[in-house]
């Protein structure tokens, strides 16, 4: 990958991460403000959210900016995107952005499930006994280019 197209695809992947980290923050905000019910889990779920998506937004600045160390936050910052579970009453979902996601319910008998979720977040107490895991492919394609990204960042800058 050239230097040039390096930089405008860690561009994209930058401004990609800094919409979906405003979208959660908007929603997890949102919850706060909103929900008059406050409880551990309410507190916890909403300082998660605020968390990971002030991270989705810090990283997605440091990307945008081309750098390698933007290159590698945004790998860890996939790293939390890629994988979705629910298992024995705790769940955890965090999709700042399009997911994609498959993977097996092991709740009765084996099942594959596929799903396209859009920006959202859960994390905490669930109501079910469910074991449910899923990957999130969009992360797991973002990954595969962040190499690729990197090597063009650390090309010559001319060619």
């Amino acid at each position: 990958m050239t230097y040039k197209a390096a930089k405008n695809l860690s561009k994209v992947i930058g401004a990609y991460q800094i919409v979906g980290g405003l979208i959660i923050l908007i929603l997890g905000l949102n919850q706060l403000f909103f929900n008059f019910s406050v409880n551990v889990f309410f507190v916890f779920y909403t300082l998660s959210a605020i968390g990971l998506s002030s991270l989705s937004i810090y990283t997605g600045i440091k990307c945008y900016q081309a750098t390698c160390f933007g290159i590698n936050l945004t790998f860890y910052n996939q790293i939390i995107q890629f994988l979705h579970f629910i298992v024995l009453g705790f769940e955890y979902l965090y999709n700042p952005g399009l997911g994609l996601f498959i993977g097996l319910d092991f709740t009765r008998e084996v099942v594959f499930l596929h799903k396209l979720i859009l920006p959202y977040i859960k994390i905490g107490k669930e109501n079910s006994n469910e074991i449910v895991i899923l990957i999130n492919l969009l992360p797991l394609f973002i990954i595969l280019l962040l190499d690729s990204i990197n090597k063009g960042l650390k090309s010559s800058h001319g060619s």
